[in-house]
């Protein structure tokens, strides 16, 4: 929802008792006509592609976290601000495992061509059947071992090989996150209260939202959508922070019932704005610092508006595109 400026902002009652406010400025270009704009198809398409970015970004850093967590832990090393050094379990080869390891290599290839050599004499012509037959269990013999023996050569050359993930610096170890998160707008962001939504009407700015907001009725944000299941996937922590005021009566219920009809089944946090007239923005950083104050580490952060990203605690940010706030 759009950020309110109590002294400067109309302030409207509803139908159903609760209060909404006068358009706030979008960063959007208003389209010539925002129900045609929502009607064709393109504000949908627009969304999906600006949420692109930051579905590939969760995967991104997720496979990133994963990678370097496993890499650091192998090592020993500690991983995250708090973490505990762990019993390694790669080395660096010492000279007796290369060592080995020629040596392993020349017995398998020596094996191997007496293997093939016995092949051969089992070929020759003018050999008695018996003498065929001795000659090619022979070859089967020693072509049995030299599977063995080779083997024997890949283990030996496994241990004596360094580590294919160069060791990381205990630094980056302990920036790597341990409690990584998502942090969600929900109007115009993960819900549409436009899209599908008969009751919102795009041409009264920030009012055409509130119909779908008390009712419950937001549609499944396309796009966004997929960046929360990618969040969940990864095992990202999902925090939910909205403008929706907290003390319009039950609110934040309609809120939960219809998240879970549109496809948010769970997440870790929902924080509503604990008043109608608090500055969204205030509100918003103050809420993500909280969070990264019990430990996570918020990797990104979506929302339509610039409230909803202004203020810092996010490693990215990523703007959906909302003109329909612009009056």
């Amino acid at each position: 929802m759009p950020a309110t400026r109590p002294l400067a902002l109309p302030v409207v009652v509803l139908a159903t008792g609760a209060l909404a406010v006068g358009p706030a400025q979008a960063a959007e270009p208003a389209p010539a006509s925002k129900t045609q704009y929502l009607q064709s198809g393109q504000y949908a398409k627009d969304v999906t592609a600006a949420a692109a970015p930051a579905t590939a970004w969760v995967r991104e850093r997720a496979a990133d976290i994963r990678d370097t967590t496993a890499a650091c832990r192998a090592y020993g090393l500690p991983v995250g601000t708090n973490g505990a050094a762990t019993q390694p379990t790669v080395h660096e080869p010492t000279a007796a495992e290369r060592s080995a390891a020629r040596k392993a290599r020349t017995a398998a290839r020596a094996a191997r061509k007496r293997a093939t050599a016995a092949r051969r004499a089992a070929r020759r012509s003018g050999l008695s059947r018996s003498a065929r037959a001795a000659a090619t269990k022979r070859a089967r013999t020693l072509a049995a071992r030299a599977t063995r023996l080779e083997r024997r050569a890949r283990a030996a050359a496994a241990a004596a090989k360094a580590p294919d993930v160069a060791k990381p610096a205990a630094e980056a170890c302990r920036a790597t996150p341990t409690k990584p998160a998502i942090v969600f707008d929900i109007d115009e962001t993960l819900l549409s209260n436009y899209i599908g939504v008969p009751a919102g009407n795009v041409e009264a700015g920030s009012l055409g939202q509130f119909p779908g907001a008390l009712t419950g009725t937001g549609t499944r944000m396309p796009g966004v959508g997929e960046t929360y299941d990618a969040a969940r996937a990864a095992g990202f922590s999902i925090f939910l922070v909205t403008a929706r005021p907290d003390d319009v009566p039950g609110l934040r219920d309609t809120t939960i019932r219809n998240l879970k009809a549109a496809r948010y089944p769970v997440w870790d946090g929902l924080s509503l704005r604990p008043s109608f007239f608090a500055s969204s923005a205030t509100y918003k950083t103050g809420e993500r610092k909280g969070i990264e104050a019990r430990g996570f580490t918020i990797v990104a952060n979506v929302g339509d508006q610039e409230s909803d990203l202004v203020g810092g605690f996010a490693e990215r940010t990523f703007k959906l595109p909302n003109p329909f706030y612009s009056g």
